[in-house]
Order: C-alpha cells, then structure tokens, then sequence
C-alpha cells in the first residue's frame, strides 16, 4: 500500500466553537486566483510557510519538490483570501467559503492535499477558526445539499498581517496591500462536478481556445481608468454607516491586475459557463463607461432582456413586450419586476405566486399596502407561454445560453484582431470598432438561439 500524507489522515480540528447561522452566512467565497504579493506578503507567505513546516506531524515520506510548490501555492492562495474577508470594511468578521471535495479541485492547480494541510496548520495554529462543511445526498445527487467549510483570520493572523507590514487600510489593488491575483487560470473551470454530469462536450472544449485566444489580446492591451474615476470609486468604497449595500466595493472594484477570462460550469456542462476574470466586469456601469483601450474611448453593446428572451426562444416564441414591466404597474417599478423574474425562474421548488414575498432590496420601493403576492401572479400570468419554466431552476441553464453567445462573439471579434471586454450580456470595445461588435452579436445570437435577437443597445 503506498503510503499515506498527512492531510489525508488527520482530521480537522474546529475547536468545537459554535457560530450562529447569521455568522456563517457573513462569508465570501474562496478565489483560487488571489495570492499575496509585495514585500508584506513574501514576508507573510515566509513566516507562514517555515511555521507549517516546523509544526507538521512526521511524514512517511519526504515531500516532492512538485508537492512543495503545491502546498506554497495553497497557503498563498488560503492566506490570500483569509486577508482579503479581514480588511473588509463592509463586512467585518466574514468567513471564507472554501470547498474541500475531491471533485472541486479536479483539474485545478491547487491540490486538495495542500489546501487540506494549509487548513490543519492554520486551526492547529490558533490563526483561524471555523466550522467544518458538509455534502449530503438525496434520492439523486441533484437532490442533495452540501455547505461548504468556513474559516475566518483570528486576531493572531491579523497580528501576522500586521507584522509583515501588509497595509489593511488601501484598495487591493494597492501593492500594499499584500493582495494580488494570478492570471494563470485554466479557460474553463468546473464549480463542483457531478459524478453523472459526463464528459466535457465537444463545444466547450473549442471554446477553450476561443478564451485562450482573446486573453492573449486583452494581456497585451492597455485597458485603463482616467484618476477620477478611481477617485470615484474609492470614495464609492469606503464605509458609510447609513448605506444598505451588500457588495464589498472597497475590495472588489477594479484590481487592473486581475485580467484573465475562464469559463465556469456549476455542477454539469449544460449549468453556467459564463466569462468572469475580468477585472473591468466588477466596475460599477458609470466606471465602465469611461475605460480605455490602447488610449481610445470605448462604447458597451448590451443584449437587452436576454434571459426572459432565450426563455421564449426556448417555446419557439419572440418576445415583443418588455418582460419586466407589468400592465397597471409604475414604471418605477420595473426593477422590482427584473429581480423577480430573476427569482421565479431560477427557483428549483415549484413556483406559487401566492407565497412569494419581495426581495430586500425591493422593499423600499413598494408603496404602502403594496399587494405583492397579486404583483408576482400578474406577472406570472404576463409570461404565460412560459410560466411553467418558473420553478423549474432553468436559470443555470440560460446562462450556458448566453455563455456560449459570448463565446461565439469573442470567437469573431478576436479573429479579427477586436479587444471585446465582456460582462455577462454585454461587451465593450473601442468606439471604432462599435458596428463589427454589433453585428457579431446579432450572428452570434442567431447561430445560439436560432431567432434574431431581442434588443441589442449601447448600455
């Protein structure tokens, strides 16, 4: 029997702390491409690693060079992330959401060995605290649950943070910030593959080249914010104690750092598969609208409405009506009816208007004794040729649609020499370049959907 590492025997230690949900639901999911950088974070990764090494339990056999690497490049990865959810300003004490299934790390650059040993050293270390996740399996995978391991910094880490002079005050894409990113990401990524979810299709496997190919253009470009723009969204980002907002801007807007595209899959190939990497697709639409390309100004084509679109095209259907807006309804209102939408047909429970009640965010805009639960049947009832999609979870499924829209778009643009910056429905390009976007979006959707496209308009 070959002998066994020991991450592969040793069992994690919690501390058996307890959190509250609310707690564990303050968490942000685990980024393989975040590394530390800079002096802070050299210093950090040093003293982390010679810790790691010296407090490991014997081995049965003597790390490779190649295993060496590995385990670096998840302390890295573990420490990146831990530090990112500690500087947070708008969610303090977030947890990390970090996957440690076998099937998650298929084909990814991060071990499951090294990720596992990272995480022993740092709960045995007193440098994080957490609870440990879960996958539970009902009459089919698709049925099952699964909740993922959270860790989050203790004080001792943040000390380590401290001493290595990583600076927890300045935007990420400061140097000193002890945060960077790795461009070195495979073009397609799989969230967490199903066992049945079967082979990788023909059509996404040349879709590999498609965003191997763009991101060599886009690497080579000089995409760009005038300073007040990044002045805007500095000040955007800082804390302010009377704003309800859920995103973390002061981490996650526009680390120019961050470049390169991929593809992510949810649990089959027929689930997502939309472009992210980009660090232009975390800018708020009014930042985008001001970026650069080579020095040129740049304009932003937008597929109008494309879910409620495909979902039609799906029935042999065109959609001639705004699909947010309900009759009788102010137009106010219409953002309120987007987020529904979104929800009904991305519910996998089957869909009763009548139990329905309104998002968060739509709260405030609802005037008083506002009848929601008749809002939401009213719209139902507008999508009737397609009502019996809500509900059904189809939602992954649309986004694989305009994921490979996008990718057929890029195929063209980049064969043409074009740099298209995309978002999920929408890509940017210089201004010149605006009519060849344009009609590679109306050939792109039409080879996809099989019907000309609803809208295509500059954002």
């Amino acid at each position: 029997m070959a002998p066994t590492s020991p991450s592969s025997i040793r069992k994690p230690d919690f501390g058996g702390q307890q959190f509250t949900r609310e707690e564990l639901q303050n968490s942000r999911p685990f980024d393989e491409r975040r590394l530390l950088i800079g002096a802070g974070g050299e210093a950090l990764l040093a003293r982390s690693l010679a810790a790691l090494l010296a407090n490991e339990p014997t081995r049965t056999r003597t790390r490779k060079t190649k295993d060496h690497e590995s385990l670096k490049a998840a302390l890295s990865a573990l420490l990146a992330n831990l530090l990112a959810a500690k500087r947070s300003q708008r969610r303090p004490d977030a947890f990390v959401g970090v996957s440690f299934d076998a099937a998650y790390y298929a084909g990814r650059k991060l071990s499951l060995t090294g990720m596992q040993d990272v995480r022993n050293f740092l709960l045995e270390a007193g440098l994080a605290v957490g609870q440990g996740g879960y996958q539970r399996i009902g009459a089919s995978e698709r049925d099952g649950s699964s909740h993922r391991t959270r860790l989050r910094a203790t004080e001792a880490l943040s000390s380590w943070f401290i001493d290595a002079g990583i600076d927890l005050t300045v935007p990420s894409r400061d140097p000193e910030s002890g945060l960077g990113w790795s461009n070195d990401v495979p073009p397609v990524v799989m969230g967490e593959l199903q066992s049945d979810a079967g082979p990788e299709p023909a059509e996404v496997i040349a879709s590999r080249q498609v965003v191997i190919a763009a991101n060599r253009l886009i690497a080579e470009a000089a995409i760009e914010l005038p300073p007040e723009a990044w002045d805007r969204i500095d000040r955007r980002g800082r804390p302010d104690p009377d704003a309800d907002e859920d995103q973390d801007v002061w981490e996650t807007f526009g680390d120019p750092r961050r470049h390169a595209l991929y593809r992510k899959f949810k649990r089959r190939w027929e689930e997502g598969g939309r472009l992210y990497g980009g660090w232009w697709q975390t800018l708020p639409k009014r930042e985008r609208a001001v970026l650069t390309i080579d020095g040129a100004a740049t304009v932003e084509l937008d597929y109008g409405r494309l879910h409620p679109t495909l979902a039609w095209a799906r029935e042999g259907l065109e959609l001639t009506f705004d699909p947010y807006q309900v009759p009788g309804q102010p137009e106010s209102l219409r953002e309120v009816g987007k987020r529904t939408w979104n929800r009904l047909i991305n519910r996998s429970a089957t869909v009763d208007p009548s139990r329905i009640s309104p998002d968060v965010r739509d709260r405030p805009l609802l005037p008083p004794g506002f009848d929601f639960k008749v809002y939401a049947a009213a719209l139902v009832d507008l999508h009737r040729p397609i009502a019996h999609l809500f509900g059904s979870g189809i939602g992954v499924q649309l986004q694989r649609q305009d994921s490979d829209i996008l990718v057929e778009v890029l195929k063209t643009t980049t064969a043409a020499g074009i740099v298209a910056l995309p978002i999920h429905d929408s890509l940017i390009v210089t201004q010149p370049n605006e009519a060849k976007l344009l009609e590679a979006m109306r050939g792109a959707y039409g080879a996809v959907a099989g019907l000309p496209p609803g809208r295509i308009s500059r954002a």
